[in-house]
């Protein structure tokens, strides 16, 4: 290994230790903020966390379209995103020791899920229009796709907040201190600081291997911009909060697909998804598969034993198919050019 390589990983591994320690805390404070506050902990999971700890694919996704022009970088980040926090639920729930981490979860993480799955159709819908029609439909240079998109995330946050709401109305709490706000907010820009620099370190690692750029998003950099929701989501359950946990790697799937809709607002030179390789259609495909074996598991009670010492069945299931997954994208990459 070079010393250039060297410096690169040493890097890496600093990068995520910062951000291993403030997302620990971070997941602390808002637990403690929820119990003293309106805020569920599926809430708490699924808007706050999921929006901080995806600011890392946010930028990441901006700067691939507006400073390298790499918009295969850009979608192959936020839909890997999708597939890497899926994975990181399973591997959650074998650190859980208790079965799965998925059955018995709250209406709003099922319905996010749910939405998720609605939102990559439509993504693999407009990519699939743009590859063989060549058609191109949209409201100022705004493609119709990326609409349907933002209003869903919106319609489904605004529902998502009224339903929880709703379920915690009688509870008033204690209020919440300022400093325990300072807190929060000091560790939530760490972690944002800390995903930026680990995205641009993906980035070069990226460039210094001369990877292709689709996979290194749905790979390489979808696992580093997501190291701040396993940071998370593993601190929340530490807590035992597992509604949290899990709603912080689901809402976070959520919002990244957003991110498309604001990706197409800030290119102005045309419609964002027209840019795109048709390649981008397969991953979306397991990001898909991969989510819907998750609802199928939240439908379920939890009362489910592990198949395998402490592997429940949906884990064994979602972790197969990811490697699966892996192995043939990583050919298809090499047998396909779109």
């Amino acid at each position: 290994m070079t010393c250039g390589a060297l410096t690169l990983w040493l890097k890496f591994i600093i990068c995520v230790s910062l951000i291993l320690v403030s997302g620990s805390r971070l997941c602390a404070y808002a637990d403690i903020i929820s119990k003293n506050s309106r805020i569920s902990a599926g809430l708490m999971g699924v808007l706050f966390l999921a929006c901080i700890t995806s600011f890392p694919e946010m930028f990441t996704s901006l700067g691939s379209i507006t400073v390298v022009h790499a918009p295969d970088l850009a979608i192959g980040d936020l839909v890997g995103a999708v597939i890497i926090n899926v994975f990181f639920i399973a591997m959650l729930a074998i650190l859980f020791r208790k079965g799965s981490v998925l059955a018995g979860q709250s209406r709003v993480n099922i319905s996010t899920a749910v939405l998720t799955i609605m939102m990559l159709f439509v993504i693999i819908g407009a990519l699939t229009l743009r590859r063989f029609t060549n058609i191109k439909s949209g409201i100022f240079n705004v493609g119709f796709g990326s609409i349907l998109l933002g209003l869903a995330y919106i319609a489904g946050t605004v529902a998502s907040y009224k339903r929880e709401v709703k379920v915690v109305m009688r509870h008033t709490g204690k209020g919440i201190a300022a400093p325990l706000m300072i807190k929060f907010i000091v560790s939530a820009l760490i972690i944002i600081i800390s995903g930026l620099w680990l995205a641009s370190i993906g980035k070069k690692i990226s460039d210094f291997y001369g990877w292709n750029e689709m996979y290194v998003g749905v790979i390489l950099i979808a696992i580093a911009t997501t190291m701040p929701e396993l940071a998370v989501s593993f601190a929340a359950l530490k807590r035992n909060s597992v509604n949290m946990a899990v709603g912080n790697l689901l809402g976070s799937n959520f919002f990244n697909l957003f991110i498309i809709f604001l990706l197409d607002i800030v290119l102005r030179r045309g419609e964002f998804l027209s840019y795109v390789s048709g390649l981008n259609i397969f991953p979306a495909f397991l990001a898909i598969i991969l989510t819907t074996i998750a609802v199928a598991a939240m439908l379920k009670k939890p009362k489910d034993k592990p198949v395998f010492p402490y592997i429940a069945w949906d884990s064994a299931l979602i972790i197969s198919v990811f490697l699966v997954g892996q192995y043939l994208l990583y050919n298809i990459v090499l047998s396909i050019n779109w």
